[in-house]
């Protein structure tokens, strides 16, 4: 049974509780104030819990959908490649995997909220040109404006002259010093980043250096290791069906054909505070780490 003292109902067990030697006697001011703050705990803990629920279900929703449209770029007719305008190694020509790009889109999201623009007016720039499926890729999850061109990254770099961007969002070229000359350019570029590089880069001297302040780094961990594409046409070796025929397998009429030289992982530099705060993996196929020291020992060197 169930009786309202001064606005509050009261149970007729809280009574006992709160005067058992006088069940009708009138409850005491303290003993209504702790029912207060009992209910009101358990107010704010069903909301906290029913918020926690919604923003999960949100984000499966979210993640679910970009998978979706990555399949469907995935599926979009593959340009055939076109004579690049500067000099590239062979073993260089490799695009990343479409799941990769859908690992990223929430950190990516977190950064246009952060510089306090909408995602499809985040300015992405990849410096590294293969034959364009980053534009495909980012643009199928809502990012319109992606800069990847066909162009010498380094000829613009050094005349100054480099596109209008907010983030950028690159698999760079592995061989030679591909990685420790992007490195230094993010340093000196001072935009928040996302590098697509191997697991040994970071255990490089020139690393710490290069790399963003403390506190403004995290690295995005794929638990399957990802596979990278090379474009039909872009290797001799592989068009002909020569040695480098053998490392490569499945071949998709829009990606190109599959291959995985290296074990890579997401590094991520210059955020804004807020997006390394607020940053969680997109799923359970993702691992987020803040220090190179506390990456999975399955992506280590």
């Amino acid at each position: 049974m169930k009786t309202k003292v001064d606005g509050i109902i009261i149970s007729s067990a809280d009574k006992a509780a709160t005067h058992s030697d006088s069940p009708a006697a009138p409850i005491s001011k303290a003993a209504k104030r702790k029912l207060q703050k009992k209910r009101a705990k358990a107010a704010a803990k069903a909301l906290h819990e029913a918020s926690v629920l919604e923003r999960a279900e949100a984000k499966a929703a979210r993640v679910a959908a970009a998978a979706a449209a990555a399949a469907a770029a995935a599926e979009a007719q593959h340009p055939p490649p076109e004579p690049l305008a500067f000099a590239a190694d062979e073993d260089d020509h490799c695009e990343t995997a479409p799941e990769a790009y859908v690992h990223i889109e929430g950190l990516l999201r977190l950064t246009a909220g952060a510089l306090g623009i909408e995602p499809n007016e985040l300015r992405i720039y990849d410096p590294y040109f293969c034959n364009g499926a980053v534009v495909r890729h980012l643009g199928a999850l809502g990012f319109a404006h992606v800069y990847n061109r066909n162009e010498d990254f380094y000829a613009r770099l050094e005349s100054g002259d480099l596109p209008p961007h907010d983030v950028v969002v690159t698999n760079p070229p592995y061989s030679g010093a591909h990685p420790e000359r992007l490195l230094h350019f993010l340093a000196q570029n001072g935009k928040p980043w996302l590098a697509l590089m191997p697991n040994w880069v970071h255990a490089k001297e020139y690393y710490p250096a290069a790399n963003s302040p403390v506190g403004r780094s995290i690295y995005l961990v794929p638990r399957k290791r990802y596979n990278y594409w090379t474009p039909r046409g872009r290797r001799a070796d592989v068009a002909t069906g020569g040695a480098k025929k053998k490392t490569h397998g499945h071949t998709n009429a829009a990606l190109g054909i599959r291959t995985s030289p290296f074990v890579s992982f997401w590094h991520a530099g210059h955020l804004p505070p807020e997006v390394v705060q607020r940053a969680t993996p997109p799923d359970a196929s993702c691992t987020l780490c803040y220090r190179t020291d506390a990456l999975p020992p399955y992506i280590r060197p």
